[in-house]
């Protein structure tokens, strides 16, 4: 296992100790791209985390690359985001935590959705008794 580092000075650095924990470049490029060769896919990760390099990883990839790293129990690079970007560190969500939270907002927006209907359903029935009214 290797050492994981105290410091970080860019991104770059940060996500590299994610690789690095992951098995390295090759095991992590080829999880990226598994159509390329391990080597390859190995040295466009690496051209991707060199700031020389105009090859970058896409947004998504850097989220993907952060929720591998968390499943190994890695949160150094997401917590150097954090810090960066004027953030407390936020600890992990388990899954089953997380799963209870978006059925939780899931009621709620299927709750507000229902008291909203029937308000529409309330101020459609007072509109049509207005117009029968007004016809007779």
């Amino acid at each position: 296992m290797t050492q994981d580092v105290l410091f970080h000075e860019d991104v770059y650095d940060a996500l590299r100790s994610a690789i690095a924990r992951l098995g390295g470049y090759k095991v992590v490029g080829h999880r990226f791209w598994p159509h390329k060769s391990p080597d390859k896919a190995g040295e466009l990760l690496a051209s991707c985390l060199n700031r020389e390099r105009h090859e970058k990883l896409d947004p998504e990839q850097v989220i993907l690359l952060l929720r591998w790293a968390r499943e190994i129990g890695f949160h150094a690079a997401k917590h150097w985001i954090d810090a960066e970007s004027g953030y407390a560190a936020g600890a992990p969500v388990e899954p089953e935590d997380r799963l209870g939270e978006l059925l939780a907002a899931l009621n709620r927006s299927r709750e507000e959705s229902a008291r909203a209907a029937a308000a529409l359903d309330r101020t459609i029935e007072q509109m049509q008794a207005r117009v029968a009214k007004a016809r007779r």
